[in-house]
């Protein structure tokens, strides 16, 4: 079934579903056609259209603009963030037969000032164990030209996380000069999404999921039940084929 889990006024610019609260994402996530661990760009709740996954995950203003949503959905079977065990992780990666998604409210300005932003969008929707709790910061650093996980408060952040499992407002804030620059908010959908289909080239469910398990256990009982049904169909009718030749020939 799907399940929320963030909750905030600022995911009016993500639902699109207003009834059930759902994502475009987390739509297409339930008719199969989203693959895990990869990057799409989504429309507007406003335009129509779908989801398309952003090759390479090179995410540049031309192939997801400002007025686009990032998106992420992940296979809670082997996500690394699932390695946690307290309660905010659990009332989410306890959820196996489906994908955790998030979105944000927006892609990628255009500008000099923002040409760092793509990859810390990247990192709102995809963190690991270690950086996935509230309030982790990230510092980007010039020399390898990546973001590193600050290791200290006093840390000259340039991005500033809640929990990726946060329930409420899950508010990032990013600045491209660290210090005291205004910092640029961004805020992100958390969602559970049921997959009722699998198929094709877009499974989203990896064979050591537990709904593959059901399904590998299920199928060779269910062939076995069946044909203990047709053998003993068989040796049932031969009896009443017999005596009815016999009775024919009387």
């Amino acid at each position: 079934m799907y399940k929320p889990i963030s909750n905030c006024h600022k995911e009016d610019e993500i639902v699109v579903d207003v009834d059930s609260g759902r994502s475009r994402i987390c739509k297409q996530v339930e008719l199969g056609n989203v693959t895990a661990n990869q990057l799409y760009c989504c429309p507007s709740p406003k335009d129509s259209g779908d989801c398309f996954p952003i090759n390479n995950n090179e995410l540049l203003p031309d192939n997801c603009p400002q007025n686009k949503r990032l998106a992420h959905c992940h296979n809670l079977t082997n996500f690394d963030a699932c390695r946690r065990t307290d309660l905010a992780a659990n009332r989410v990666c306890g959820w196996q037969d489906g994908l955790f998604c998030l979105t944000v409210n927006g892609g990628i300005p255009t500008g000099s000032y923002y040409n760092l932003f793509p990859e810390a969008a990247k990192l709102m929707l995809n963190r690991n164990e270690k950086e996935s709790y509230n309030g982790t910061k990230f510092y980007y650093d010039n020399v390898s030209q990546t973001y590193q996980l600050c290791d200290s408060s006093a840390c000259d952040w340039n991005l500033n996380c809640p929990d990726l499992f946060q329930g409420e407002c899950n508010l990032y804030t990013w600045r491209n000069i660290s210090g005291g620059v205004p910092g640029f908010p961004r805020y992100v959908k958390g969602e559970l999404c049921e997959v009722n289909k699998i198929g094709g080239d877009t499974k989203t469910i990896s064979p050591d999921s537990s709904l593959w398990k059901n399904l590998a256990i299920g199928l060779p009982f269910a062939g076995f039940l069946v044909g203990s049904l047709m053998v003993g169909l068989i040796f049932w009718k031969k009896p009443w084929r017999a005596r009815t030749i016999a009775h024919n020939t009387t």
